[in-house]
């Protein structure tokens, strides 16, 4: 999902033209690289779908991008892992008082 919404995110912006791809490499401090244009997706996509926001201080590089994405899908590897058991630990509470 997320590879696939920022590939899109960053289609848009060469849709709507080079000028308007210039103020967002300036604006994003995104250099003229594929590479750093698709980290800038991604970084996008995550911070959207993670729903950390995209706040004042934000990953202006791509060595902060590279950093930004990896502790987002940590977080979110993270909390599905405490989702995960917490909806085990329901499940055998329910099923021990289903016995008794």
């Amino acid at each position: 999902t997320a590879h696939l919404g920022g590939c899109i995110w960053w289609f848009i912006h060469v849709l709507e033209g080079k000028d308007h791809v210039r103020e967002v490499r300036e604006a994003w401090n995104i250099e003229d690289s594929v590479s750093s244009a698709y980290l800038s997706g991604q970084y996008y996509m995550l911070a959207t779908l993670c729903t950390v926001g995209y706040g004042d201080i934000s990953a202006d590089t791509d060595a902060e991008r590279v950093f930004a994405l990896f502790v987002m899908l940590l977080g979110a590897t993270v909390f599905a892992i405490i989702i995960s058991n917490m909806s085990a630990l329901v499940k055998e509470l329910v099923s021990q008082e289903t016995i008794l």
